[in-house]
């Protein structure tokens, strides 16, 4: 069993935003694909980008991100689908304890002065034993 969590992104400030993860009964779901989709191209810089943090159900342990940032990071295309690998801490490509209720926290922070960002987040989850 799959599902695909979607997120609308409008990020013109820091700002933090819930996804929630949906029941999967005694299963738990495992993290197999993030891809960020931007309205429009979106450049790396030192001084002015963003950076998209994605959490799990405690609002700490990584299991995704993307940055603007010209020391390590990636531009964006307008309209293609850009892939975030889940975080290698979590264990099992992305691992998590689900139940009903619980959520991915996203948080986008904003560096200096970048264009405001929009498009959308997409997470596919794959229930495991």
């Amino acid at each position: 069993m799959r599902r695909t969590l979607t997120l609308d992104l409008s990020l013109a400030a820091t700002t933090t935003r819930y996804m929630g993860i949906p029941d999967a009964g005694s299963l738990k779901w495992r993290v197999r694909d993030i891809r960020l989709i931007s309205d429009a191209s979106i450049s790396t810089h030192a001084s002015n980008y963003y950076t998209i943090a994605i959490a799990g159900s405690d609002g700490t342990t990584a299991i995704g991100s993307w940055t603007a940032n010209s020391t390590g990071g990636t531009a964006l295309t307008a309209g293609v689908a850009h892939q975030i690998s889940p975080a290698a801490s979590t264990g099992k490509a992305g691992e998590l304890i689900s139940s009903s209720g619980q959520t991915l926290k996203v948080t986008g922070t904003k560096t200096g002065a970048p264009s405001d960002l929009t498009g959308q987040l997409l997470v596919e989850l794959e229930a495991v034993n």
